[in-house]
């Protein structure tokens, strides 16, 4: 699903340019976007539904921009920008799979935009012609993410099908066939592998990427991933490191070693290349708990809140901390334990700074039983969206509780004494509806 929806995209841009401006591509180039945020050249925003995408970003530069300008659409009211917009979108969807797929064109208008990246599967396209650039920003959600927003038994029927019986309860997953089913049950679910690529002392570049296919490098078998590794520039990764790799399945880690062979591309469509990265088919998996807490989901709507200054709990003796009042973001917990949180996202003026990772923020819970919110100093670990169906994404932040004064050290014991009371009502409604028998 992912190179297919590429490819649409890829093949949309050149059409709506060949006919809006009647300019052919002469190059494309292809990148994966990093978490976090960055300022685009917007021309346009297309929302899909009923389609592998739910939202396209369209940009040019200033030569395509002119270009634009001298166009009209099917009709005089039309510009050059809903023109070409138009022609993208209709182009789209009829190279997408999906059940009738459907979208519509906003923010006709073009000029610099913040958008926050979470940095799977994010992708940006730029078209290359003799008089300008289109830029095509998309993130591409997983086969696994799809079907798990559609409720499916895909996943399920995925494990049965290619994992041992009960591998859940294995440390470990070894042997040739075994190992080769793995491989074949990571690419169909496009996973995302987290690569740990070893830098300069003692310090590790996280990247993620996506199982393609097997191939050859110079002659050896190995494993094509879909990632750029030659931007990690502090990285120095040279053919034969050893690098450690992560995925995650439901509740359990996948951890594995892979042998790094050297970068290559994957070819695309009218001759577009995707960064990607060889390595040597792994020996053993050792699979392990993906939390360190246990963690419950939460029942009732608890709000929450994050600051990135001071409030009554970590203010600064010297009074020179940032001005607050004014929230980060609000939203509601999703689920917790008793050394993190997970927080769905309701309101966000710009989820751009929160998405950088390791960033210290206040988290101000509003508990039922308190009149006061009870906050504590955490670190975000975790910022990506996640669809909840077809066609909606959520945006989520995962948070790690931090201890730093004895005022959290308190927060933290009313977390605990929650959580504790959560599955105690949990196990108490489990042990009754076990408990009924009909006669």
């Amino acid at each position: 699903m992912l190179l297919e929806t590429l490819n649409a995209l890829i093949l949309a841009g050149d059409d709506a340019l060949q006919t809006t401006c009647g300019l052919s591509v002469a190059e494309h180039h292809i990148s994966l976007i990093r978490q976090g945020s960055l300022t685009f050249p917007a021309l346009g925003r297309l929302e899909l539904k009923g389609a592998p995408l739910q939202e396209v970003n369209l940009g040019c530069d200033s030569l395509l921009c002119g270009q634009l300008a001298g166009l009209v659409g099917e009709t005089e009211a039309d510009t050059g920008i809903e023109a070409l917009t138009n022609r993208f979108l209709e182009q789209l969807l009829g190279e997408l799979a999906g059940r009738h797929p459907r979208g519509s064109a906003h923010q006709l208008d073009i000029g610099p935009m913040n958008l926050a990246s979470r940095g799977l599967r994010t992708f940006g396209i730029r078209l290359e012609t003799g008089v300008g650039q289109l830029f095509v920003l998309a993130e591409v959600p997983s086969r696994m993410e799809m079907e798990i927003a559609k409720n499916s038994d895909y996943l399920r029927s995925m494990e049965t099908t290619y994992l041992p019986r009960e591998w859940n309860n294995r440390r470990t997953m070894e042997g040739k066939l075994i190992l080769e089913n793995f491989l074949v049950f990571l690419r169909k679910i496009e996973g995302d592998v987290y690569f740990e690529i070893p830098g300069q002392g003692q310090v590790n570049y996280v990247h993620s990427g996506v199982l393609l296919d097997n191939g050859t490098f110079d002659g050896v078998r190995g494993l094509k991933f879909c990632t750029d590794l030659t931007c990690a520039a502090q990285s120095r990764l040279q053919r034969g490191d050893e690098v450690r790799a992560t995925v995650g399945v439901g509740e359990r880690s996948l951890q594995f070693r892979l042998e790094y062979l050297g970068a290559a591309t994957h070819s695309l469509a009218n001759g577009a290349e995707l960064p990607c990265a060889f390595f040597l088919p792994p020996e053993e998996v050792t699979i392990t708990q993906r939390r360190l807490a246990f963690r419950i989901p939460v029942r009732e709507q608890i709000p929450v809140e994050l600051h990135s200054g001071a409030t009554a709990n970590n203010a600064s003796p010297w009074g020179d901390d940032e001005a607050t009042g004014i929230p980060l973001l609000s939203g509601v917990l999703a689920d917790l334990s008793f050394s993190g949180a997970r927080i769905v996202v309701t309101e966000a003026d710009d989820l751009g700074p929160c998405l950088e990772i390791n960033r210290h923020v206040v988290c101000d819970i509003r508990f039922p039983d308190l009149v006061e919110p009870l906050s504590i100093l955490s670190v975000v670990r975790r910022a990506n969206s996640r669809l909840i169906d077809r066609n909606r994404r959520q945006q989520e932040l995962g948070l790690e509780f931090l201890i730093s004064q004895d005022t959290d050290r308190a927060s933290l014991d009313h977390i605990r004494q929650f959580v504790l009371a959560e599955q105690r009502a949990t196990l108490a409604q489990r042990i009754h509806c076990a408990g009924i028998s009909s006669d």
